[in-house]
């Protein structure tokens, strides 16, 4: 018996063989293509890197001695509303400011929630006797 193909062998590009070939480009296998966006995906994480870096190096921050920028740090968050902070925290407010604070009464603190149980669920028992169901 002589078996025949059904459908042309599988090619590894969507392109037509008239196209591929009329460019002169050889046929780029599935692994070539793999390694060649692996490369694109690089070079852009890369362009993207560069981006985001900062432009130059930032100025040395003044103060006394040095430690106006750890004083910076230390301050509080300024808010509007509640939403502005942390999860935890809450927009307390002042008189003279709105900062992020979680030392209030009931702030921060766990809320109650109900706690799982089991339901029964009532079923009829099994007919211990062999035989169809009845």
């Amino acid at each position: 018996a002589v078996f025949r193909r059904r459908a042309p062998p599988p090619q590894a590009s969507a392109a037509s063989a008239d196209e591929s070939e009329a460019e002169g480009e050889p046929r780029e296998t599935p692994m070539q293509r793999a390694a060649r966006e692996r490369q694109e995906m690089a070079s852009e994480s890369a362009a993207r890197q560069a981006m985001r870096a900062p432009r130059g190096e930032a100025a040395p921050r003044g103060g006394l001695f040095g430690f106006g920028a750890l004083l910076e740090e230390s301050l509080p968050q300024a808010c509007e509303t509640s939403f502005d902070c942390e999860a935890p925290m809450v927009c307390c407010d002042l008189m003279v400011t709105k900062v992020c604070c979680s030392s209030g009464i009931m702030v921060g603190q766990p809320r109650a929630s109900l706690q799982e149980q089991l339901v029964a669920i009532p079923v009829q028992a099994d007919d211990p006797r062999p035989g169809p169901p009845r």
